[in-house]
């Protein structure tokens, strides 16, 4: 009686042939497979509120003025039926000016008694009643802690507050005259108050 060899036959990846149909021959284990590309690495921003504690205001929330672009979807035509900056919303103590879209005309903003911060977008340039378009572009300040300034040369107008603790926080605006436009923020100094805190 003959023992039987036993061959071992090593395991090859199939070739596949042209005009061959059916699912092609999985490769042999042990054999190296491309891995998925890693995912792009994703940011986030935090929206700007004076103390980080105030929920950061969704479109949802509180729907734009219609025409008013959002980040989400492109600007639409503006529209006549805005609400105007009125004297029951704005007094001295409460206006403040800002080119948020980069147009070269100034906007109007004021900080509601809720905390949130509205816009008016100048549409007609020096003009009587020139706004168009209206927006909450922040939410959780006081009219003596916020702070417009363009930190990096788009003509867009950045929005900055001093934080509790003397921290300078400003976040970049990204998407023009929106709803909730800022896209990055950064502490961009150290050991200021909102008193001492300007902007040329």
């Amino acid at each position: 009686m003959t023992a039987r060899r036993t061959s071992r036959r090593c395991c090859r990846p199939a070739r596949s042939r042209p005009g061959a149909t059916g699912p092609a021959s999985p490769p042999c284990p042990g054999t190296p497979t491309r891995s998925s590309p890693p995912a792009s690495p994703t940011t986030t921003c935090t929206s700007p509120t004076s103390t980080a504690t105030a929920k950061p205001r969704t479109a949802q929330d509180s729907p734009p003025c219609p025409g008013t672009p959002t980040r989400s979807s492109p600007p639409a035509s503006p529209t006549t039926t805005c609400t105007s900056p009125t004297s029951t919303a704005t007094t001295k103590n409460n206006l403040h000016f800002a080119d948020l879209d980069g147009d070269g005309k100034s906007d109007i903003i004021t900080v509601l008694a809720n905390g949130d911060v509205k816009a008016w977008h100048n549409g007609a340039g020096f003009a009587a009643m020139p706004w168009n378009a209206d927006a909450i572009i922040a939410t959780g300040f006081t009219n003596d802690n916020l702070h417009f300034a363009d930190l990096d040369g788009d003509r867009k107008s950045d929005i900055a507050t001093v934080l509790a603790n003397g921290d300078v926080k400003a976040w970049h605006n990204g998407a023009g005259f929106a709803a909730m436009p800022w896209n990055a923020d950064a502490i961009i100094a150290t050991g200021f108050t909102n008193k001492n805190l300007h902007f040329a």
